[in-house]
Formats: structure tokens, C-alpha cells, sequence
């Protein structure tokens, strides 16, 4: 394709990588099948496999492949399928009865930031979230690990919402401990799975951002004044759960590895909302409220910012510290002779001083 060439015996390998890894998230292909029937099917599935595979294989070559894929697929798709297998009919359920909500609510008022003081909001909002929940106990058992997810994150998407309501009305309350039962039916299903660790190694971006959607709503309910209707001790154990499972994401297994990076942000969330006891005696709120269902990531992640922001400024001061006093000692007791040793004995500060937070941005995105 294009200007890459690949060996017979590397599409063998690389067909037998994708069914060995990435077959169990979207299960609507035959093993059984050669490449070649692939090909000779559709030259855009061909490369499709192919350019997954290449995740476990030869990461270098993806941007090549990637690019000229992209072309290939959009000269492919002129008319679209109407015959869809099961796996992705459901998807397009989840993602069609999603969209559909949310464009409904979206037309209440121009302004998301108040579209809980609409008087038809909360009977828009109880219609679709049957609507969705409908879906999940109907399909449910028949999708997949990875279906059943975006089911459950489709319904916390929409019950986030609550959390732009400006009033202190009892559905708005009761909204929001839906959303909060919901994260943590999602996450507890997540660790019940016996299959998990493989699962995690290699699911698509979509679950990193389903996790940290009910993993931030954990932490917001928790702490407020709602925390007071919820078991504190295990909506904790689940949040760091959460972050386990984030962590588990990691391709690179570094420390700028995405999902790595984004399991201490979690951690330093946390630890940042923990100093503000006021947030538990207060509604929770959300400084961010313009980014409809994903203003909650958005709000926590500025909990993160100023997390590391403080995080750096305190290493600063220390280091600095640092090398005063021992400026101060070698001026009174010079000592030449154990330079290495010197400065091995320097403190490290290395856990948030992340100031490029262009990593996040794929964070925050509505579910797709």
C-alpha cells in the first residue's frame, strides 16, 4: 500500500498478532479466514488489521500506514453498510440513542451552563436515561466487555449533566447519586472481569476516558455534601481501583507513558481535593460548565493543574534550599574530595513537575 511493503511471513505474523490481542474487542472478523481472503474481500479491512496489529509489532510504521489508511477508507466509503454485525450494531445503538439525547437537551437553551433551570429538563432527562438504561438491561448480556462500557459510560455521560443544574432541587440531587452508582458499576464490573489485565493491555482510548469520567465522579460526590449518601470507605477503595486499572493501560510501561501519567494525575486529584474540607460541606459544583458532559473532566483536571503547580513550587523552594545550605557547608568545611557522592545525596523531585499538559487533551473528549 502506498510506498510500504510487508513479507508474507510478516502479514502472517501481524493477522496472527491481531487475533491473539485485539479480536475479544471487536469480535465481528473470522480467524479463521487467511489474509488474503482479506484482501481480496476489502483492501481497507486488509490494512485495518494490519495497522492495529502494528501496536505489538512495529510501532515505527504506524504513521505510515495510518496516513495512506486514511485515505484508502474514505475512497471506501461512499455509501454506507446497512447489513452491520452484532458487535457494531450495537455500538451504532449506543452511539445513535446518545447522540440523539444530548442534541434534544442541547436545544433546551443555547447556553449549557443553564440548562438545568429549564423547566422540561429534568422530564428530558428521565426519558432518555430510560432510554439508554433500556439498551444496557436489553443488550446487555450480549455485548461485549468493551460495548457493555461504552453502555454504561453512555448513561453516566448523560447523568452528568445534573451536575450543570444551578438549583438544589431533589432530582438534581438524586441525579447526580446516579451518576455516582453508575461509576462505580462500571469500575466494579471492570475489576470482576476475569479477563481484565489482557483486556486493559491493549483496549482503544475510549476506555481510559470511560474510566476517568466515573473515577472524577467519584471523587466529586465524595467530596461533597452528597458524600454524606454514599459508603465513603468504598467509593475510596474504587477510586484508587480506578487508577490501578488506568495504570494497567500503559503501552510504554515510562513514566511519560499516557496512561501513567494520567494514574498520577488521579492520585494527585485527589490528595489536592482532600486539603479543601469545605468542598464536603458544599454541593458539588463545578468551575467548569461549558463543556456539557465533559465539564467534570475538565473541572477535575484543573484540580490536577493547581496540584502541580503547587507541586512544582514546593520542589523549587526546596532545591533551592538545598543548595543554599549546602553552599553554607562548604564554605565553612571544604571538601573536594567526594563530588559524586555530593550530589547523589540531592533530594529528587520528579511526581508532578509535568508542565506540558498537552497530554490531556484526548482526555477530555465526549465519549466516541
Amino acid at each position: 500500500m502506498g510506498d510500504i511493503t510487508l513479507s508474507p511471513e510478516e502479514i502472517e505474523r501481524l493477522f496472527a498478532i491481531y487475533f491473539e490481542q485485539f479480536h475479544s474487542y471487536f469480535p465481528i472478523l473470522d480467524p479463521e479466514k487467511t489474509p488474503t481472503q482479506y484482501y481480496d474481500a476489502s483492501k481497507s479491512l486488509f490494512w485495518s488489521i494490519i495497522s492495529v496489529a502494528l501496536r505489538s509489532y512495529k510501532q515505527e510504521l504506524l504513521d505510515d500506514v495510518g496516513s495512506v489508511l486514511s485515505t484508502l477508507v474514505w475512497t471506501e466509503t461512499g455509501s454506507p453498510q446497512k447489513n452491520l454485525a452484532g458487535e457494531l450494531r450495537y455500538f451504532v445503538v449506543i452511539q445513535k440513542s446518545s447522540n440523539e439525547a444530548f442534541q434534544a437537551l442541547a436545544q433546551l437553551n443555547d447556553n449549557p451552563a443553564l440548562i438545568g433551570q429549564e423547566a422540561s429538563f429534568f422530564a428530558r432527562m428521565v426519558h432518555y436515561e430510560k432510554v439508554l438504561t433500556d439498551i444496557d438491561a436489553l443488550y446487555g448480556i450480549e455485548m461485549s466487555l468493551l460495548n457493555r462500557i461504552r453502555s454504561q459510560g453512555s448513561i453516566l455521560y448523560l447523568q452528568l449533566l445534573y451536575l450543570l443544574s444551578n438549583s438544589d432541587l431533589e432530582e438534581t440531587k438524586k441525579g447526580i447519586l446516579r451518576a455516582y452508582r453508575t461509576s462505580t458499576t462500571l469500575i466494579q464490573d471492570l475489576i470482576a472481569e476475569e479477563t481484565i489485565s489482557t483486556f486493559l493491555a491493549g483496549a482503544p482510548f475510549t476506555v481510559l476516558r470511560l474510566l476517568l469520567r466515573a473515577a472524577f465522579t467519584i471523587a466529586k460526590v465524595w467530596f461533597s455534601e452528597l458524600g454524606n449518601h454514599i459508603d465513603r470507605t468504598s467509593g475510596k477503595i474504587l477510586y484508587d481501583a480506578s487508577a490501578l486499572l488506568v495504570r494497567q493501560m500503559s503501552h510504554l510501561k515510562t513514566k511519560s507513558d499516557r496512561a501513567n501519567r494520567a494514574g498520577t494525575a488521579m492520585n494527585m486529584i485527589w490528595k489536592h481535593m482532600a486539603k479543601k474540607p469545605d468542598l464536603m460541606r458544599q454541593p458539588p459544583s463545578l468551575r467548569i460548565r461549558s463543556r456539557m458532559g465533559a465539564s467534570l473532566q475538565y473541572d477535575c483536571l484543573m484540580h490536577y493543574r493547581d496540584a502541580a503547580q503547587e507541586a512544582a513550587g514546593q520542589a523549587e523552594t526546596a532545591s533551592l534550599s538545598d543548595i543554599g545550605d549546602k553552599s553554607n557547608a562548604a564554605t565553612m568545611r571544604p571538601n573536594h574530595t567526594d563530588i559524586n557522592h555530593e550530589q547523589s545525596s540531592l533530594p529528587s523531585y520528579e511526581a508532578f513537575l509535568d508542565t506540558d499538559l498537552s497530554w490531556l487533551d484526548d482526555l477530555v473528549n465526549p465519549l466516541t
